[in-house]
């Protein structure tokens, strides 16, 4: 059964910003874009790269480490690796995981 767990205060995530952190035991990065806040899985499924020192652009998180790229309202891949990379790793990113989030007196709060 779901449950919703204290993700962070509002004014910890600026607009146009993500960060990470640790909810129920699960490394989770929030992010805040025109959008709204969202929550996804902080780490890169391509090669464990922690999403929360990425680029974000609009609501595409960008990896540090090799530069795939996840929408941070779904957790889906919008711009994987490049084909030169994922011959040499002979890997390419999945999808994260995304929870939903309700936002409520100035909490963000995460469906676990």
């Amino acid at each position: 059964m779901a449950k919703l767990e204290k993700g962070c205060r509002i004014e910890e995530v600026p607009q146009g910003t993500v960060r990470r952190f640790k909810v129920a035991n699960n490394q989770i990065l929030i992010a805040h874009t025109t959008d709204g806040y969202s929550a996804v899985d902080s780490i890169c499924s391509h090669k464990n790269g922690d999403l929360s020192k990425g680029r974000l652009e609009g609501k595409i998180i960008y990896c540090p480490v090799h530069g795939a790229g996840f929408d941070v309202t779904n957790g889906k891949v919008a711009k994987n690796v490049s084909p030169v990379i994922r011959a040499v790793t002979r890997s390419e990113a999945t999808n994260l995981r995304s929870y939903p989030v309700k936002v409520d007196a100035g909490t963000v709060w995460v469906e676990i």
